[in-house]
């Protein structure tokens, strides 16, 4: 179990730095001007909205 959460905690940096590589492009800014902890807080958001509690409020209703 442990080598399955490191390889997704190491899958998770790789997206969120991705991410930022990307950002930095489309922004025209060297990827040291992005902050790695806000571009993670930024993914959070964003992929908090796409999950939203069911109408019921329980889980597989």
């Amino acid at each position: 179990m442990v080598e399955q959460e490191l390889w997704a905690m190491l899958c998770v940096y790789q997206a969120i730095h991705h991410l930022t590589v990307e950002t930095a492009g489309d922004a025209q800014l060297p990827v040291s001007h992005i902050s790695f902890k806000q571009t993670l807080a930024a993914a959070r958001r964003s992929a908090g909205a796409d999950f939203s509690p069911s109408p019921t409020g329980g889980q597989g209703s």
